[in-house]
């Protein structure tokens, strides 16, 4: 969870600010996966407010869209409610999901929120989960962000 946001409350206008960008290179990413995307199970890992599900969602069947924060997740939920996508209140620390389960797994500018005071071994953990839960042939997608975007919270946002 992040040591910085509160995201109980940020869910609530979370989505005035943010938009899902390099959706393009997010989809060309996975299909690097040996299932295609009409077929791939999915893990958004750190959904947020299930941007990227939305997205996503008209192109892969098979989502499951997890957060730690219960806000974000609930505003993912109502976002996505139309979808067949299936949401968990869980830590991409640990997953819980059965080894070989998903042909992909999307992780898109979560990383920086763990603490990384003791080797980055949260991170660590979390590649372990990635790397546990994913099949053979499966594709892994992470998105991060910048030093200066962490500095100037204002480019990763857009303007109102």
């Amino acid at each position: 969870m992040s040591s910085y946001e509160d995201y109980g409350r940020v869910s609530q206008s979370y989505d005035r600010t943010r938009r899902p960008v390099g959706l393009k290179l997010v989809r060309e990413g996975l299909a690097r996966s040996e299932t295609r995307l009409d077929s791939l199970k999915l893990v958004d890992a750190g959904c947020g407010t299930g941007a990227y599900t939305e997205a996503l969602g008209g192109d892969i069947p098979h989502i499951v869209a997890l957060d730690y924060s219960t806000g974000m997740l609930q505003a993912a939920r109502a976002k996505c409610r139309d979808l067949p996508a299936k949401f968990l209140r869980a830590s991409i620390q640990d997953i819980p999901l059965s080894d070989g389960a998903v042909d992909g797994v999307l992780n898109n500018l979560v990383l920086h929120h763990l603490p990384a005071d003791d080797g980055f071994a949260a991170q660590k953990r979390a590649f372990a989960e990635f790397a546990r839960i994913l099949r053979p042939g499966g594709a892994l997608v992470i998105g991060v962000c910048t030093r200066e975007q962490l500095r100037d919270r204002k480019s990763t946002r857009l303007n109102s």
